[in-house]
């Protein structure tokens, strides 16, 4: 059964969204952000990103990196704090860990998720895409399940930072050379992975397996001298 989103926990965040957003959070108006949030771990391939976004820095020299750690307050892992350090400092800025990602979600203009795990199925995905926002993903796991049809062209190899990067700048100016993406990114959320559905189909299974368990359930209860 596929993962959902509750109706409303990630609303659609259009140009106005992104304008107060970014005051909210004071980023830059005028520039493209690229937002990756969750755990600042090799594994969730932080390290890739920053590598790859010395290439994009390069051909979008006023592009920002967004980082949202949910590891505030310990050590940053040895191998990405490496990447951070060979970055301008202006090239990038890290918030700490909270539990409303929306705000960021709507200052953004692409999301990113460069994990290297096999993820089970990659929530980050759908909070990006039903905000409006095209998401970058690694080719791993369950996200090709998501990331499917016309969306599949953002998937990218795992510990590439090349086409990570690649990637991203293809992508950067939508709202210019595709500005139907958001909108799009956003039904494509609704068609194929509505809560109701998923709701159902959870309740399906429940009642399956209940069904199966029943008689041993029973049994049990008869031999312990219950009824």
């Amino acid at each position: 059964v596929h993962n959902a989103l509750p109706p409303g926990a990630y609303p659609y965040g259009g140009e106005e969204a992104r304008a107060r957003t970014r005051r909210q959070l004071d980023l830059p108006q005028d520039v493209p952000v690229v937002l990756c949030y969750g755990q600042m771990s090799a594994e969730k391939g932080v390290g890739t990103l920053l590598a790859a976004w010395q290439r994009v820095r390069e051909l979008v020299p006023d592009a920002l990196l967004v980082l949202v750690d949910s590891l505030s307050g310990h050590r940053v892992v040895p191998d990405v704090q490496a990447e951070l350090d060979r970055l301008p400092p202006a090239s990038y800025r890290v918030f700490p860990a909270t539990t409303d990602v929306v705000p960021f979600l709507h200052a953004s203009d692409v999301i990113a998720f460069p994990t290297q795990l096999p993820e089970s199925f990659g929530r980050v995905v759908l909070e990006g895409l039903t905000s409006g926002r095209p998401v970058v993903a690694s080719r791993i796991g369950a996200l090709p399940e998501i990331l499917s049809g016309e969306l599949g062209r953002f998937l990218v190899t795992p510990r590439s930072p090349a086409e990570l990067a690649e990637r991203l700048v293809a992508v950067l100016d939508w709202r210019q050379t595709d500005p139907g993406l958001g909108r799009a990114c956003s039904a494509f959320v609704d068609e194929h992975f509505p809560f109701d559905a998923h709701l159902t189909a959870l309740e399906e299974v429940l009642h399956r397996h209940r069904a199966r368990r029943r008689p041993d359930a029973r049994h049990r209860n008869t031999a312990s001298g219950r009824s």
